[in-house]
């Protein structure tokens, strides 16, 4: 299921196995949060810490590009960070699929460190180290 619109929703294929479920109301997201398997986040330009940690809260594995969230998940442990191609994705979801009863623990352990404090600070360190 593919839940929004953003600017690859046209790129992805009309089959019987995906259901694009296009923009859906907010008290609506938990309900497709829940049922995921893996939460993928597939932005190129844009990255919501927010949304991040929705995920971590319930304990999904994640996959999203590499760089944006470097400094918060760990690939193989929070779920997968790919390449923007489409073998990468493929591979990073189904990588993320095989991981997710090891990553739940992982994630809600992260989650519940999370605070604005915190990530300021490990964002902080992240760029000190990268530059």
């Amino acid at each position: 299921m593919i839940v929004g619109d953003g600017p690859i929703l046209q790129e992805i294929p009309d089959r019987g196995n995906i259901i694009k479920c296009g923009v859906v109301g907010y008290t609506k997201i938990p309900e497709f949060i829940n049922i995921a398997d893996v939460c993928v986040f597939p932005v190129s330009e844009d990255c919501s810490p927010i949304v991040i940690s929705e995920y971590l809260a319930v304990g999904k594995p994640i996959v999203m590009p590499k760089g944006r969230m470097d400094w918060l998940l760990i690939d193989g442990e929070s779920g997968y960070l790919v390449d923007n191609n489409i073998h990468s994705w493929k591979r990073g979801i189904d990588q993320a699929i095989k991981i997710k009863n090891s990553t739940t623990t992982h994630n809600l352990n992260l989650a519940k460190q999370l605070s604005w404090q915190k990530l300021g600070s490990t964002y902080e360190n992240f760029i000190i180290k990268t530059v």
